[in-house]
C-alpha cells in the first residue's frame, strides 16, 4: 500500500463550519498531526484568492484557488489560466441581455458591477481589441 502524500481540502464545510470564520481546535489538531507526519496539505477551492482566509497555526503547502485556473504551491505560482478577454466579454454581454449584476474577481480584488457598469466595461474590452 502507498502511502499518503498530499490531501486537498476545500474551505467551507470542510476547514471551517457553515457560517464560521475560525476551525475548530480538533481540525487544527489533525491538520497539524497530518504536517507532522509528513503530507502535504492544500486548499481547493472556488473562491479567488482575495476570498481565501488565512488561518494562524497552520501552513498550507499549496493552494488551487478559482476551481484550479490560478495554483500556488511553495509561495509560487505553477498555474494562472485566466478566463480570456473574448470569454469575459461573452459573460458581460449575456449578464447584459438579462439585466443581471455581475462579479468579477481577480487575484488581487472583486468588483461587483450592476448592468450600466456592464456596458462601461464591454467598451473597454472593444477598446483594446
Amino acid at each position: 500500500m502507498s502511502k499518503i502524500k498530499i490531501i486537498f481540502f476545500d474551505i467551507d464545510g470542510t476547514l471551517l463550519n457553515i457560517g464560521k470564520k475560525d476551525m475548530t481546535p480538533n481540525t487544527k489538531k489533525a491538520l497539524n498531526l497530518l504536517k507532522q507526519n509528513k503530507i502535504k496539505i492544500c486548499i481547493a477551492t472556488g473562491r479567488p484568492m482575495t476570498s481565501i482566509p488565512v488561518f494562524e497555526e497552520i501552513t498550507f503547502d499549496g493552494t488551487l484557488a478559482f476551481n484550479g485556473s490560478f495554483c500556488i504551491a511553495d509561495n509560487k505560482i505553477v498555474v494562472k489560466r485566466p478566463i480570456p478577454n473574448k470569454d469575459i466579454y461573452k459573460i458581460l454581454e449575456n449578464a447584459n441581455k438579462i439585466g443581471r449584476a455581475i462579479s468579477i474577481a481577480t487575484t488581487d480584488k472583486i468588483v461587483a458591477m450592476e448592468v450600466i457598469e456592464i456596458w462601461k466595461i464591454i467598451l473597454l474590452l472593444l477598446i483594446k481589441k
